[in-house]
């Protein structure tokens, strides 16, 4: 349960069956699934900075630097959509990104700097 598909041209996180069985309760009654059941999971990047700087005369100084943007290239998915049971989009993902919100890739770079 819970695999990115495609119906057509939508890009879903449930089938059409297994959203036909989510329901909203009557009023006053409870739902068979517990607070939070469908929860997006955690996204997150690592970036990293090396730097380090040399005195070369009186005050100024040479500055070295690499630095590193999602050092372990992971990609974040989209929330499913509207996550209210009774919406048309419930558990779609988003068409324009295909469902991915961060899709770059691991980035590095070298930089000098002199300061005097």
């Amino acid at each position: 349960m819970g695999k990115v598909h495609t119906e057509g041209t939508q890009t879903y996180f449930l089938t059409a069956a297994q959203r036909a069985q989510f329901y909203t309760p009557a009023a006053g009654q409870f739902s068979n699934l517990g607070r939070n059941w469908l929860r997006q999971n955690a996204t997150w990047s690592t970036d990293a900075n090396l730097s380090k700087s040399f005195r070369t005369w009186r005050e100024q100084f040479l500055q070295l630097r690499f630095e590193v943007q999602n050092v372990f290239n992971n990609v974040s998915y989209d929330t499913t959509g509207s996550q209210a049971i009774g919406s048309s989009v419930f558990t779609r993902l988003n068409p324009a990104i295909d469902g991915v919100i961060n899709s770059t890739a691991r980035r590095a770079q070298l930089a000098a700097k002199y300061v005097f």
